[in-house]
């Protein structure tokens, strides 16, 4: 049982086109790694180190909206005075709607 000559010569021509195009793709991979790879070395190393928030509950009660004020209780003599403070801001954004002669 013999094959077609000109079957054979397509599959071999799609057979070297293959890996030409293989070789092709890893040859480009391999060289764009290599341009990554000297950039990577110029960049500067920042090591970082774990350490502790110092902020506490008083950032909590500043990014408090103003709706919920009355929900929020404080601890500590520094919560309590920063509570305090944003109920003043929020009085300051709605002190335009209060009327300053009470209607009789």
């Amino acid at each position: 049982m013999s094959q077609n000559p000109i079957r054979l010569r397509n599959q071999l021509l799609i057979n070297c086109s293959m890996r030409a195009a293989v070789c092709g793709f890893l040859w480009l991979a391999l060289n764009a790694t290599a341009v990554y790879a000297d950039d990577v070395d110029d960049l500067p190393v920042v090591k970082l180190t774990p350490h502790m928030r110092a902020e506490g509950h008083q950032a909590v009660f500043a990014e408090l909206p103003c709706d919920e004020i009355s929900k929020a209780t404080a601890q500590t003599q520094a919560e309590q005075h920063a509570l305090a403070q944003r109920k003043q801001e929020c009085l300051a954004q709605y002190q335009q709607f209060i009327p300053t002669k009470a209607l009789r």
